[in-house]
């Protein structure tokens, strides 16, 4: 690991600890600093913005060790069950994950670059629709640390800011995490304050993004059903839930039982505690035992009747439906997003893993000669 860096993470961590003002000081000049920060971000071209992230992705490269050693001060403090410390677990593989996923977001197309969607009225006036960011997201999470920097990636590329508030079992890696971000930033001169992390682990700060309407445009919760049931129920600011998987592989009776066995042996034991982990499997009345028992998140079929899966993807109205595959691979990277901020089992907004796309709204743009309205 190389001694030279702007940004030490080790450094990083000790600073917000005990430099840091109050909860309530902190979440008022972070809000209006995040919205300075998306201001710029949305005007920027995507050159920096790809910077920034290819930057973070070297600089979590750089220091590997550093951020591990941060991660094993969480690991040596924890003391919940066996599939929530998988969660907070980073190795080599994980952290070189990271940066990978960084990297493939950068290389992805531009998602603010105007399409060629405009149109004319009989009367004259050109409408365009314009790509624009959402502004400031909030993203309440739990365990995973990992999740800040995929979340952070999509954030910067797609021209939001975004404030990030960990669990406390995880802080020192989410600190150290965080710092590599703020290299990219700092490297491709934009703003720091585009990604922002809780100085604290306090619930109330928690309670603050609920109650934050006009400073945060979209709240993402991804944790324990407790903390999503919270959120989607105490909320002032628009949510995008990402629910818990209940999720069904349905083994219908003309599957290869082969292919079957494959499938739900890695849809369950590949990595049982991700959400797309499969939950049950079904050998009749799938689909009202979905639709009464299901969280409408991730749900497969295995059969070689066409016929029979066609209407399972037509009628099972999950986020994400299967045919021949595993539930596991309901994921932002695997669908081509780079990584993902969430997976959407709502029905407004966006439904699925949540990429750049679906953190990209829209606006028009209304060019006239001098019409009136009659």
């Amino acid at each position: 690991m190389s001694a030279r860096s702007d940004v030490n993470p080790v450094k990083v961590a000790k600073y917000d600890q005990t430099h840091a003002p109050t909860d309530d000081q902190w979440f008022e000049v972070a809000t209006r600093d995040a919205r300075s920060a998306s201001r710029m971000l949305a005007r920027t071209r995507s050159g920096p913005r790809n910077q920034a992230l290819l930057k973070a992705a070297a600089h979590l490269r750089e220091y590997e060790t550093a951020i591990l050693r941060e991660n094993r001060l969480d690991l040596e403090a924890f003391s919940g069950p066996e599939h929530l410390r998988d969660r907070l677990v980073l190795d080599q593989k994980r952290v070189q994950g990271l940066a990978a996923a960084l990297e493939a977001i950068a290389y992805l197309p531009d998602p603010l670059v105007p399409g060629d969607n405009g149109w004319v009225r009989p009367n004259g006036l050109h409408i365009q629709e314009v790509p624009a960011p959402i502004g400031v997201i909030g993203m309440i999470y739990e365990s995973r640390p990992g999740v800040g920097i995929e979340a952070a990636g999509l954030c910067i590329k797609s021209g939001n800011a975004v404030i990030l508030r960990g669990g406390s079992e995880a802080m020192n890696s989410t600190r150290a995490l965080h710092a590599s971000i703020i290299a990219g930033l700092r490297r491709a001169g934009l703003p720091e304050h585009a990604v922002q992390i809780a100085p604290s682990a306090d619930r109330a700060l928690v309670g603050k993004m609920l109650a934050a309407a006009g400073e945060i445009d979209l709240l993402i919760p991804r944790g324990s059903a407790s903390l999503v049931r919270r959120v989607t129920q105490e909320a002032r600011v628009p949510v995008l839930a990402h629910s818990e998987g209940v999720n069904h592989t349905y083994i219908h009776e003309a599957a290869d039982l082969a292919m079957a066995r494959a499938i739900i042996t890695n849809a369950k034991m590949r990595r049982p505690s991700v959400c797309g982990a499969t939950e049950t499997i079904l050998i009749d009345a799938a689909l009202d035992h979905i639709e009464h028992y299901g969280s409408h998140h991730t749900d497969a079929i295995v059969t070689e009747d066409t016929a029979t899966a066609r209407r399972f993807l037509a009628e099972c109205d999950s986020a994400v439906t299967m045919w021949n595959t595993s539930t596991q691979f309901s994921d932002g990277g695997e669908f081509g997003y780079g990584g993902e901020i969430g997976i959407s089992t709502g029905r407004i907004h966006a439904r699925g893993p949540i990429g750049l796309r679906q953190l990209v709204t829209k606006r028009y743009n209304v060019t006239g000669t001098g019409q009136l309205r009659p």
